[in-house]
């Protein structure tokens, strides 16, 4: 909250507006991977499988509201207007989860 003031963008908000970009133009899941680590973002695996990307923190793309049925959307080719819908999908359950976790803030 008191970046936002600041006008400062923190670092979670950078990588969802990247991964916005990045998904606007792939064309299947392992350009998306291919797209991200050419933006000079590190990703990470458990299970010898992609789950997420790493910068300071990690974040999972599940929690980003990129989950696995998501990012296999690319690879059956969908049109760009439909993969606009999704980005505004994932940013409502963005928002949502944002919204869920005030709720959880302690109050002193």
């Amino acid at each position: 909250m008191q970046m936002h003031l600041r006008g400062a963008v923190s670092n979670k908000q950078e990588l969802i507006s990247t991964l916005e970009k990045v998904y606007s133009k792939a064309t299947s899941e392992a350009d998306f991977y291919k797209r991200l680590k050419s933006e000079r973002i590190e990703l990470y695996t458990r299970n010898n499988k992609i789950v997420g990307v790493k910068l300071k923190r990690k974040f999972r793309f599940k929690t980003l509201g990129y989950d696995q049925n998501i990012l296999r959307e690319l690879d059956k080719n969908i049109t760009q207007n439909k993969r606009l819908n999704m980005l505004k999908s994932i940013r409502e359950h963005q928002q949502q989860n944002k919204d869920k976790s005030k709720g959880r803030e302690r109050t002193r």
